[in-house]
């Protein structure tokens, strides 16, 4: 299969659209909120455009990461966080279970995990850890480092809502599209489910977009992605920029207002084809937000 990595960099006619320059005159800022295993895997063909920060609390996968990061990182910036994050500045216990994906700062549901026979759940440690939220970390420190979180992913195991709870002056002033793993059942105890996170989101000037599901390599890529693919099938370089820029602008015409930084993201659907749609829902999903109204 070919590498995703760096992809659209190597596309002249990418490079010299309007993201493109963009993009490379000042990186994107992509916050990943639980990144076991690594970088998610949706910038990879922007990487050396991309600011990575990574959030991961696990102290094994901390280390693991900052040692692979430090001989093997594609991208323009790469900075990784050992916190747990939430809703605001306190303390929490990690959960760790078997299946260390599974780890959480929520206890496991037990009730539906025994009655569905769920593997992956059974508990070997728990620590206790600071916890902090996203607005102080991005607002405090990292004040002069204005562009990190344009584009958010979290995959963090139930505490998804109450790091969106605090990460408002985030949302408010840079976030113009998130991925967000949401749930239909209560794995862990008390989590937020997914019309919860979708009213939140929705409260703070995001419109849903579709789900994603991550536990399947095979998705149905949008309409309008695949009649752009289409259109560019076998045309002359005039007319595939003449088609891209078509795609770009139906992007904006949703009411959205043009702005720099929103046009920074619009290679993340029609022209670059990275969001998807899903076929079905299953327990555990991502879901895809973008901004629908500026502040």
């Amino acid at each position: 299969m070919m590498s995703r990595l760096n992809s659209l960099l190597a596309d002249p006619l990418f490079v010299a659209s309007a993201p493109g320059v963009a993009l490379l005159s000042k990186p994107l800022g992509f916050i990943d909120i639980g990144a076991r295993w690594g970088v998610h895997p949706w910038v990879e063909p922007l990487a050396g455009a991309i600011a990575v920060l990574l959030f991961e609390p696990d102290k094994e996968e901390f280390d693991r990461l900052q040692l692979h990061l430090a001989s093997n990182a594609p991208w323009k910036v790469c900075q990784i966080e050992p916190q747990a994050l939430g809703a605001a500045e306190g303390r929490g216990l990690l959960h760790v279970f078997s299946k260390p994906n599974n780890s959480s700062l929520r206890s496991a549901n037990r009730a539906l995990i025994d009655r569905y026979n769920i593997a992956g759940f059974e508990p070997t440690d728990s620590v206790s850890m600071p916890v902090t939220s996203l607005d102080k970390i991005l607002f405090g420190d990292r004040a002069e480092e204005n562009y990190w979180g344009e584009f958010l992913k979290l995959d963090t195991q139930g505490t998804e809502y109450e790091i969106l709870q605090g990460a408002q002056r985030t949302l408010s002033e840079r976030t113009i599209a998130m991925i967000v793993e949401v749930e239909f059942c209560h794995l862990y105890e008390d989590q937020k489910l997914f019309s919860e996170l979708e009213v939140l989101l929705r409260e703070n000037g995001f419109s849903f977009l579709w789900v994603y599901e991550n536990q399947s390599p095979i998705a149905q890529a949008s309409p309008s992605i695949r009649q752009t693919q289409r259109s560019l099938a076998g045309t002359s370089l005039a007319r595939r920029r003449h088609i891209l820029q078509r795609s770009v602008t139906r992007w904006f015409q949703t009411g959205i207002s043009i702005r720099k930084r929103q046009l920074r993201l619009v290679c993340l659907r029609d022209a670059v084809g990275l969001l998807r749609f899903c076929p079905r829902i299953g327990i555990r999903n991502l879901g895809c937000w973008r901004r629908s109204k500026t502040h």
